[in-house]
């Protein structure tokens, strides 16, 4: 993790922290831009981890990520940043994203591409509609009964130039 602080990659750092705390402990996750607009079911506090998709279909963990502690899906992602190399993959564009991690474990443990609800490895995916609630097309939240909270995108990683780019 030095090598990455040191690269600047500060997002990448925290991707790594979030799972590292959540398997050592357990809890909760919710990312900085997340509006929570009902209090989280107690049944989602019974369950070994859950998440959600965003508007792609893709599992973020951003959004929301709720976990036992030493989770079998922790374990996978943080051997995942254990095989990094700074000193090779020393770009942005070259950066493996916590989304791209989470859906290559997840899809080898069977998750579908569809933006649906099941289960992969022990974790319970929620569609886009419940942790994300946002309409790319419209750039806008798209809030039915079933959200509970909106990720506003705010891409805080970015500088505002690639913001704008965006």
């Amino acid at each position: 993790m030095i090598e990455a602080y040191d690269a600047g990659k500060y997002a990448y750092v925290s991707d790594f922290a979030r799972c590292d705390i959540l398997n050592r402990y357990g809890g909760l996750y919710v990312d900085t831009d997340v509006e929570m607009l009902q209090v989280l079911p107690s049944s989602l506090l019974q369950e070994e981890a859950f998440g959600g998709r965003e508007y792609t279909g893709q599992v973020n963990m951003g959004l929301i990520w709720g976990s036992e502690r030493a989770h079998p899906f922790l374990a996978r992602m943080l051997e995942s940043y254990e095989r990094d190399n700074f000193e090779i993959a020393a770009s942005w564009q070259s950066y493996y994203t916590v989304v791209q991690r989470a859906m290559d474990i997840l899809r080898m443990e069977g998750l579908h591409e569809d933006d649906i609800e099941e289960n992969a490895f022990g974790v319970h995916i929620f569609p886009s509609e419940v942790f994300c609630a946002y309409d790319a097309k419209r750039r806008a939240p798209r809030i039915t009964e079933n959200t509970i909270s909106v990720h506003h995108y705010d891409a805080s990683w970015l500088s505002p130039y690639e913001k704008v780019r965006r």
